[in-house]
C-alpha cells in the first residue's frame, strides 16, 4: 500500500478510533489535512489524534517497503532516512524527555544535557 493507491483501497484500510487515551467516542475536528484525514480532538480528555487513521496491518505494509525510507512516493520520498536519522533520533529523544517532564509517561525525566541535542 502505498500514499498514490486509488482513494477505495486506502478507504477499506481505514478505522475510525475513539480517543486512544481516554476511549471516549466524542471529538472535534479543529483541522483538516489531506482528504480522508482529520485531527480530532478528544471532547473529554483534550487530546488530538488522527482521524480516521491507517489500520495497523495497512501501517505495516508501508513500512516493509524499502522505498519508505529512500525516496519512494511517501514517507522520506525527498531524502533518506539515514540523512535525517540524527535529527531524528534527538527530536524523539528531547520529546520523551518534554513528556516526562510533565509526568505523561510511566517513566521518570532523564537527567540529560539537551544541550548537545540543540541547534546553535
Amino acid at each position: 500500500m502505498t500514499l498514490k493507491e486509488p482513494a477505495a483501497e486506502i478507504s477499506a484500510n481505514l478505522e475510525y478510533p475513539a480517543c486512544p487515551l481516554c476511549g471516549n467516542d466524542r471529538r472535534n475536528f479543529p483541522f483538516r489535512l489531506h482528504e480522508p484525514y482529520r485531527v480530532a480532538r478528544c471532547l473529554e480528555c483534550g487530546f488530538h489524534f488522527l482521524y480516521p487513521r491507517l489500520m495497523e496491518s495497512a501501517m505495516q505494509e508501508v513500512y516493509r517497503e524499502s522505498s519508505y525510507y529512500e525516496g519512494g512516493a511517501c514517507g522520506y520520498a525527498d531524502t533518506s532516512y539515514t540523512a535525517q536519522e540524527f535529527a531524528l533520533r534527538a527530536t524523539f529523544k528531547l520529546l520523551l524527555h518534554n513528556l516526562a517532564e510533565r509526568g505523561l509517561t510511566i517513566f521518570r525525566p532523564l537527567r540529560i544535557d539537551l544541550s548537545r541535542w540543540m541547534l546553535n
